[in-house]
């Protein structure tokens, strides 16, 4: 039944405000009962009865016809009526019911709950009011707005699933839960407008879950405390057309914006968020935003989570601090997918930071900042991002692994001026299989743990240049096995302890170590480049030192600029195999004499070998490319020298002498086969010799026709041997005598010659023989045996030199 005036005893039984309210209602004022917000208890003057307010509200009756602008009232008390048997509520009730225009009740005190369920109205103000037991206004109908700026409510206030054709204005708002756990509660609400909640101060969530708007979220400063689940602002859900703005705000518990949809922007610059119990204190994992995601400078304890974000432009954290909560993870973003970059540029993490599997549009830029893993082990985890664009890293300060291992960028990994320590066991930098277009920088850096950019693919350089990097555990410092550049690897001036791995890596430019101090540590190789491809050169020079094992075994250079102040010590050079095509650069060795220095730093007894020949075939090849072919021949005797002498190691004892000696021997006689002419030369030593011993041999008489019958002649047997030393010799008488033309004359030279060379016949050592009754004919005739013998080894050793027999191989 409709009330009327007479029920509340006519104009007689109003209480003071309530005839000014009646007077002012008509007109459509705003009906002032006091400037400001009633104490509790209130005056008299300011009370106005809950029924009363409701009986004008739902337009009163013919005594009393509020305007088409509605009920508005300030300062006033509204009472309940449990005392008043015509009070068919207890506070404020008006559910269900439909108002004309607007209700609004400005800096009112309501000091019991305020019953607004499924009301319908233009607008409902409650701006500064004072709610002692909160306001319930689940599925309110506004066609305009809800005005709740300046509310303070010590209880929820609810209104989920509201339908506002415009605003839901919370500014400045204090809302407390009291027993609840929600200080305001919209959760599926409609809202055609924005929700503007700055300045707000809730203790108690602010549930916006499934909240759909076509303007903004304003929560800009606002100050939030969780209420019992931890959580203190969860829009999960959200479905809006323009932005969510919620900078310099402080929430003491999660905000929760997990599958949200905004149209623009999400920005939380200067946001100050901290989780309960460790928890998450922003999880907005699988959020959808328009334009730009903001944390700048914003401080956060708790994780923030970003799993599955897609974000249209760019995320923007640079400045901000995050610490991580109790899943030890500062940032987990995995699997972002984002049109524009990542910026965390000046940001300080404790704990990890993750974007496995993102996906950027631009630049991820990590420039100037500090990442701690904390208790773990990985400070940023990035493996298998995809980058259109470079991957910033400049003067950050990382304690911890750095994994970008399948990583891809278009353009550069620029690490500049980093601070990497791993702990121990860890590596500073994976980027194992990493796909760069352009160049990986780490110039300046300083790491402790290894840098893994093993089977990487560069467009550009790998530039290392004035880095210093140290091994962890595991020994090697740099490990780029496989990794293929388009360019160069730069390591000019940088200090390395521990490995430097390039097994298998291909340069299509240079290898530069100028001024690179190259130190491996015990049993670790200081340069590792065993199969190695250089299309240019290495350069090993200007102040570059190796302390320790230089290994090129089986690798390629287009040529090799090393200074003998580069050259590993004795022994720990390793070059089987290693092919280059020249030796060049200015003051660099190229003579056979420094050459063969260099490669006896080689010993490949401590390798499981005797000898490994072809580092000398490789200079001796060069040395003859250039023109040096005497340098070129050395190189080779040198090598024959050592590939014996490995030879005969390998041999049992019992041949070992006879080797030796004829290794001995084919040494000083044709230098194993690379000089065949010292062979004539020591033909020409045994004709002299010959000639001195066939000389004296004339002179004593100890030589005699080869014919028995010029012996058996007359004028033979007529030139007795001489009685005196100065008396001719038989030979010479019988030369003088009238015989002397049946026999050629006798010539030393000549006969040792004869006797000397095998396939040369003079007649002279078929005319003259050794007289073995003389004093020196058996030493001649020994002689003579041994000096054919000699000639013929000589005459074979020729020719086997000259054919190439001799050479080992």
């Amino acid at each position: 039944m409709k009330r009327t005036l007479a029920d509340f005893g006519g104009r007689a039984g109003l209480l003071p405000a309530e005839r000014e309210l009646l007077d002012g209602v008509p007109a459509g004022f705003v009906v002032d009962v006091s400037p400001g917000v009633p104490p509790d208890p209130a005056p008299y003057a300011v009370r106005i009865r809950a029924s009363f307010l409701r009986y004008l509200a739902l337009g009163g009756c013919e005594d009393c016809r509020p305007s088409p602008k509605g009920v508005r009232v300030r300062g006033a008390y509204i009472l309940g009526d449990e005392n008043d048997p015509r009070s068919l509520t207890r506070g404020l009730d008006l559910e269900g019911c439909t108002i004309v225009g607007d209700l609004g009740l400005y800096a009112c005190r309501l000091p019991d709950l305020a019953v607004l369920e499924d009301v319908s109205l233009r607008n409902l103000n409650l701006a500064e009011c004072v709610l002692d037991k909160g306001l319930s206004a689940d599925s309110l109908d506004a066609s305009g707005c809800v005005f709740l700026h300046g509310l303070v409510s010590h209880g929820e206030v609810r209104l989920p699933g509201a339908s506002l054709g415009l605003h839901l204005v919370c500014e400045g708002a204090d809302l407390d839960a009291g027993n609840g756990n929600q200080a305001l509660m919209a959760e599926g609400c409609v809202v055609g407008g924005s929700v503007m909640l700055g300045g707000m101060r809730a203790n108690g969530m602010v549930n916006l879950v499934g909240l759909r708007l076509s303007g903004s979220v304003y929560a800009l400063e606002v100050r939030l405390a969780a209420g019992g689940q931890g959580t203190a602002f969860d829009a999960s859900g959200l479905d809006a057309k323009g932005h969510l703005y919620f900078g310099k705000a402080t929430a003491d518990g999660e905000v929760r914006l997990a599958g949200a949809r905004v149209g623009g922007a999400v920005d939380l610059s200067d946001a100050t968020l901290s989780a309960r119990d460790g928890g998450c204190a922003l999880s907005a994992f699988g959020i959808e935003i328009g334009a730009l995601f903001s944390m700048r400078d914003a401080k956060v304890r708790g994780e923030t989570t970003l799993l599955g974000a897609r974000i249209a432009e760019s995320a923007d954290l640079c400045g901000a601090t995050l610490v991580a909560g109790n899943s030890g993870e500062a940032l987990s973003a995995d699997r972002l997918d984002a049109n524009g970059g990542v910026f965390l540029n000046r940001v300080s993490a404790e704990g990890e930071v993750r974007l496995a599997g993102a996906r950027l549009g631009n630049d991820l830029a990590a420039s100037d900042s500090t990442f701690d893993p904390g208790q773990g082990k990985t400070a940023l985890s990035l493996y298998g991002v995809d980058v259109t664009g470079s991957i910033y890293l400049r003067r950050c300060t990382v304690t911890g692994e750095i994994n970008l291992a399948g990583a891809r960028a278009s353009d550069a990994l620029d690490c500049d001026g980093a601070e990497l320590t791993a702990p121990d066991g860890c590596m500073a930098l994976s980027a194992y299989g990493i796909d760069l277009g352009g160049s990986v920088y780490l110039r300046g850096v300083r790491a402790v743990g290894q840098i893994g950019l093993a089977d990487a693919r560069l467009g550009g350089n790998l530039h290392c240049g004035g880095a210093t990097l140290t091994s962890g555990k595991g020994g090697t410092v740099l490990s780029a096995d496989g990794l293929h550049s388009r360019h160069s690897l730069i390591l000019d001036g940088a200090t390395t302890t521990g490995r430097v791995s390039l097994v298998g890596a291909q340069f299509e430019g240079n290898v530069d170590c100028t001024d690179a101090k190259l130190s491996g540590r015990l049993d670790v190789k200081a340069l590792g480049a065993e199969r190695m491809k250089v299309a240019g050169a290495l350069f090993l020079r200007g102040d570059c030192t190796i302390d320790g094992v230089l290994d090129l075994t089986g690798a390629e250079v287009g040529s090799l600029t090393d200074l003998p102040g580069a050259w590993p010590k004795a022994g720990e050079l390793m070059v089987d195999r290693f092919l280059y095509g020249a030796v060049q650069g200015s003051n660099v060795p190229f003579n056979a004499r420094e050459r063969l220095q260099w490669l006896a730093r080689q010993d490949a007894t401590l390798w499981g070998a005797d000898f490994w020949p072809q580092p000398y075939e490789q200079l001796a090849r060069v040395f003859r490319e250039a023109g040096h072919v005497a340098d070129a021949r050395r190189v080779l005797i040198e090598k024959e020298r050592l590939q014996r002498r490995g030879r005969r190691a390998r041999a049992t004892p019992l041949i070992r002498p006879v080797l030796a000696l004829v290794d001995f021997l084919l040494a000083i006689t044709v230098r194993y086969g690379r000089e065949p002419l010292w062979a004539f030369a020591w033909l020409a030593v045994f004709v002299a010799i010959g000639w001195g011993v066939f000389r004296h041999a004339d002179a004593v008489g100890a030589l005699v026709p080869a014919d028995g019958d010029a012996e058996r002649s007359a004028a033979w047997t007529s030139c007795v041997p001489p009685a005196s030393p100065g008396a001719p010799t038989q030979i010479a008488c019988f030369l003088a005598s009238g015989d002397r033309t049946a026999h050629a004359p006798f010539d030393a030279a000549v006969y040792s010659a004869d006797v000397l060379l095998p396939i040369i016949d003079f007649g002279m050592e078929s005319a003259w023989t050794p007289d073995d009754r003389r004093p020196f004919g058996t030493v001649t005739q020994v002689y003579i045996w041994m000096q054919t013998v000699v000639g013929w080894a000589l005459s074979l050793l020729a020719v086997a030199g000259f054919s190439g027999l001799i050479k080992s191989g």
